[in-house]
Formats: structure tokens, C-alpha cells, sequence
């Protein structure tokens, strides 16, 4: 470990790759079970709930407990979130204190990618400020009472976090994010390809750069489809009416045709052929002609009447609507791609120091090993608790 890693980044924070990745699917299912994610719910349905709030009608006995037991977890949650504000502020200030500028830069990028509020502030980006979209006012904001406060909580806790670390976190992603991906893929490659001569020769490698990078790859992306089914299956099993309906009329989305990148491409063709001059909204390519896709639509389904539309508006949902199945494929990548961003970082820091790009990535993954990590563990001090339990939430 280089001395800028002892100073900028905490050993417990970095398990074995595998672990990280289910950390962080732990830290995702969490956060949106805590803020009551509104990508589970219909546009319809949330304003309802909170209208139901500003009514102030009274809640049954467990409806009562569950508000109370949100409430203490939301404090809970915002307590350790800010405990690991003024620890990532305090590391950042130490390590200022006997590092120059370029180390301190590197410093910024690690505190920023390793500090368990980035994976957090990741799955709570949006959900807030998508209740507060649809419900047309501030959350939290009716009577004073249990669920009025929760709500302001939740409101607090979701926005500050995800506004501090998410935007700094995307720019880390991409000045060492693509430079550490590079590097790994060559580390994998160069083992692969010379393990016949090294098993030949007897010289092999303490560990196999391979085997891990592609557990972590199978890992990654059963947990990214899990989550996904898992979203669109608790959608449809909680609005069965609205998906019967949207199978019966061939628009429901599949779950499979909302991986990050296809969503993303039919996003940039939707801007494309939309576009709106003057108050009217012309529908085609930059020839005047409608895409095909638009040409289909039209031959095949009638124009709605204005009331079906508000209905559409007002049931939008992950099932039929491509912007909120992008809100919610992006959120998950995220969050469970902060792992390899975390290890993108360390390799690329290793190479902008000096360090040749196969020892960067070889003693990366020696130190992320299991006996490490357990002995990183019971060698932990008493103010790391906190943090550590961040980790896993």
C-alpha cells in the first residue's frame, strides 16, 4: 500500500470486490426501502399518500409503529451519514496536511470513492425529489406529527447526501474510472494469456488478477438484473390492474430492454425526433420525416382521447414509462459499479504515481483479499464502528 493510500483511505473500507458488490446491493435495498422509493409506486399513488398526510387521518396501531420505527431509522441513517461527513472532512485534513497538491488531489478522489455516503447518496438520488415533483409541494410539510417529521427527515437526509457526493463522485468516475478499467482488462488479459507458461515455468502469481475480475463480472450482473426483476415485479404484483391493462394494449416495458444502455439510446432517439418550435411540438428527423418506429404508431393505435392521457400521466410508472425505467437502471449501475469504481481509482492513482500499470493492478488485489480483509477487521478501533456499520447499510 502506497503511504498516499494510509492516508487518504481506511483498510476496513476495502473488502474483496465480491463482498463490495453485495454491500452495496445491501446499501441500494436499504436506502430505497428507508425513503420509500417512488419508482415502486404509480405518480397517482404517491400524491395520493400524500395527500392522505396533509388530510391527517388517523392511522391504525401498526400503521403508527411503522411510522415511529422509519422515523428512528431515518434519524439513524442521517446520524451515521453525517458522523462520516466530519470523518471523510477530518481524513481529508489530515491527509492535506502532509501531502503536496497532486497527492492531494488523488486524496479528494479516494476519500470521495471509498466513503460508504457515495454508494448511499447514490441510491437516494431522486427518490425525494420525484415525491416532490409529483406531489407538487414539499414532503414533510402538513401537520406536525411522526410522519410529517419522517418525511422531512427522509427529505433532508436524501437530497444533501446525494447533492454532496454524487456530482464529485461522477467526475472521479471519469478521470479514473476509464484509465482503471483499461488497466484491469490488461492486468486479466497478460494473466490469462501467460498462465500456461507460468504453470510451465512454477512461477506463479500470489493471486490470479482473472479469477476474481470475473466473479466479480458474473456477480455484478446478476445482482444488477435482480434488482431490476425484483423492482418491476413488485411494481406489477402491487398495481395488477394497471399490468393487465398495459399487456392487454402491447405497451408495457420489458425488463430486459431496460439495461442502462439501450434505455440511453432510445432516450437520445426520442430528443432527436422531438423536437418543439413555437409552442408545437413537430415530431420527426431533421428531413421532416417520422422515424419508423413513430410511423408504426401512428398506422397502428388510434390517437387517445384527452382524459386516457391524464389517466396515462397520471399512472406513470417503471412499467410504461422510459424516463423513470432510465432513473431507475441508472440509479442500480451505480450504485453496484461503485465497488469497481473504488478499485478503478486506486489503480489509476498507483499509475499516475509512477507505478507500471501491472504491479498497480497485481497489488491492488492482493490487498483486497479475504485474509486481509478479516485481519483489517479485527485490528479495527473503536471510533471505525460507526463507520464500518455505514458500510454495511
Amino acid at each position: 500500500m502506497l503511504a498516499i493510500e494510509a492516508d487518504f483511505v481506511k483498510p476496513v473500507f476495502r473488502p474483496p470486490l465480491c463482498l463490495a458488490i453485495v454491500f452495496a446491493a445491501l446499501k441500494f435495498g436499504a436506502t430505497a426501502w428507508l425513503l420509500e422509493d417512488p419508482l415502486l409506486k404509480t405518480k397517482k399513488d404517491t400524491r395520493k399518500l400524500l395527500e392522505d398526510e396533509s388530510a391527517g387521518g388517523n392511522a391504525g396501531g401498526s400503521k403508527q409503529a411503522q411510522v415511529m420505527i422509519k422515523l428512528v431509522l431515518r434519524l439513524v441513517f442521517s446520524v451515521l451519514a453525517a458522523y462520516t461527513f466530519v470523518q471523510d472532512v477530518a481524513t481529508l485534513a489530515s491527509g492535506f496536511a502532509i501531502n503536496a497538491w497532486p497527492q492531494r488531489f488523488h486524496g479528494i478522489a479516494m476519500v470521495l470513492a471509498f466513503s460508504p455516503n457515495t454508494a448511499s447518496g447514490v441510491a437516494a438520488a431522486c427518490t425525494r425529489e420525484l415525491t416532490t415533483a409529483w406531489s407538487g409541494r414539499l414532503p414533510g410539510c402538513a401537520q406536525p406529527d411522526c410522519r410529517s417529521s419522517s418525511e422531512l427527515i427522509a427529505l433532508l437526509y436524501g437530497h444533501s447526501i446525494a447533492s454532496v457526493y454524487v456530482p464529485a463522485f461522477l467526475i472521479v468516475g471519469l478521470l479514473y474510472g476509464f484509465l482503471g478499467a483499461l488497466i484491469v482488462t490488461y492486468a486479466m488479459l497478460r494473466d490469462l494469456l501467460t498462465l500456461p507458461y507460468r504453470l510451465y515455468e512454477g512461477s506463479l502469481n500470489d493471486i490470479w488478477i482473472a479469477l476474481p475480475v470475473f466473479l466479480a463480472y458474473l456477480l455484478w450482473t446478476a445482482t444488477y438484473n435482480g434488482i431490476i426483476l425484483f423492482y418491476f415485479f413488485l411494481v406489477k404484483r402491487r398495481y395488477p390492474d394497471l399490468a393487465a391493462r398495459m399487456k392487454a394494449a402491447g405497451a408495457e416495458l420489458k425488463p430486459k430492454r431496460e439495461l442502462p444502455h439501450k434505455v440511453a439510446a432510445r432516450m437520445i432517439g426520442m430528443a432527436r425526433d422531438a423536437a418543439v418550435v413555437g409552442g408545437t411540438r413537430i415530431i420527426g428527423n431533421a428531413r421532416g420525416e417520422a422515424s419508423p418506429e413513430l410511423q408504426m404508431l401512428e398506422a397502428d393505435l388510434p390517437l387517445a382521447p384527452e382524459k386516457e392521457c391524464e389517466e396515462e400521466i397520471e399512472d406513470a410508472c417503471i412499467m410504461n414509462d422510459h424516463g423513470l425505467a432510465l432513473v431507475c437502471s441508472a440509479k442500480v449501475f451505480l450504485c453496484i459499479t461503485v465497488p469497481m469504481i473504488q478499485l478503478a481509482v486506486i489503480v489509476a492513482t498507483r499509475v499516475y504515481l509512477g507505478m507500471d500499470p501491472w504491479n498497480a493492478a497485481l497489488h491492488s488485489f492482493q490487498e483486497r483479499t479475504w485474509a486481509h480483509y478479516f485481519l483489517h477487521v479485527s485490528e479495527m478501533r473503536a471510533q471505525d464502528v460507526p463507520s464500518l456499520l455505514w458500510l454495511y447499510l
